[in-house]
């Protein structure tokens, strides 16, 4: 019963918001199958009156009668077929091949969604846009759909500019993402058509399987690595708790105390955030090459 609580949950829905149960599909006549079914949903009466092993081909012949426009008799007036994003839509941040989604998986389609970012650096003149699909917090395990960039912005520091990143699903689940520079104006897409990169339904499967599988394995890693960084940085816990302050450096700054293995410092930004970040320049010297983002709002302890 794990997948029907992933698809209400998916869907946004509880067993109370659901009017009917069909069976689909020729196991639902399995006698224990039902029980199950019943059980699940609060001993709500299944959905008998469609044959299981036809009531694919309805599904389908319904869709293709919306799509050629005959819906002239009114047998069709009242319904309503949507279809959703099969995997989570976003770009790459940060160096460490982070995800960024921007539309998550299952959502309705026609749809779009608007999200801010801005320079990771100081002085970046060009910001990279790699748009990705699929389920991995990791990018190196999701789909690059395409990449754009924007060119010629303003040399400043970092967090000042602000760009508008906006996903369009249409209808036809074309999807056009593009990047807008809020200060001067300047814009860049890219459209990616419905087949052109996208992966194919096996491909889509396996990729949410294996990262439902992984995100244990990331929990006991990470697990492992703050019980590792506990045991190493004791010896400081110990000596600040004998002398009851932290020392003073020549500058008049207090040393950072380490939380969780790095480095922690305040937020630039306000408890507001303002835009996403982007990746490496130089500091102090204006950049050619680009580089891609961060959620905007970051906090500085989690950029590098």
């Amino acid at each position: 019963m794990k997948g029907l609580d992933k698809c209400l949950c998916d869907a946004k829905m509880d067993k109370s918001s659901v009017h009917d149960v069909v069976l689909v599909g020729g196991s639902t006549r399995i006698p224990k199958v039902q029980s199950l079914l019943r059980d699940f949903f609060c001993g709500k009466e299944l959905c008998r009156s469609i044959n299981p092993d036809e009531a694919v081909a309805y599904g389908a012949a319904i869709q293709a009668s919306i799509l050629s426009g005959r819906t002239d008799d009114g047998r069709l007036v009242d319904m309503l077929l949507r279809e959703v994003t099969p995997l989570s839509l976003g770009i790459e941040t940060e160096d460490n091949f982070t995800m960024s989604v921007v539309i998550p998986r299952n959502t309705a389609i026609p749809t779009k969604k608007v999200r801010r970012f801005t320079t990771f650096y100081d002085n970046q003149t060009a910001v990279s846009f790699p748009v990705y699909e699929g389920e991995s917090a990791n990018t190196r395990d999701n789909n690059l759909l395409g990449k754009f960039k924007l060119t010629d912005v303003p040399p400043a520091p970092q967090g000042v500019p602000d760009f508008n990143v906006t996903f369009d699903i249409d209808a036809n689940g074309v999807l056009k993402v593009s990047a807008e520079d809020r200060d001067t104006g300047r814009k860049n897409s890219i459209t990616i058509v419905n087949h052109g990169g996208r992966l194919r339904k096996e491909e889509i499967t396996h990729l949410v399987l294996k990262a439902e599988s992984e995100r244990p394995q990331e929990r006991y890693a990470a697990a492992d690595q703050d019980c590792h960084l506990s045991t190493t940085v004791l010896p400081c816990g110990c000596v600040v708790e004998a002398s009851g302050k932290l020392p003073e450096r020549s500058d008049g700054c207090t040393d950072v105390a380490l939380s969780g293995g790095r480095p922690m410092t305040r937020p630039t930004t306000s408890a507001q955030p303002t835009a996403d970040t982007l990746r490496r320049s130089d500091a102090g010297t204006h950049m050619s090459t680009p580089h891609t983002a961060l959620p905007l709002g970051t906090p500085v302890s989690q950029r590098k």
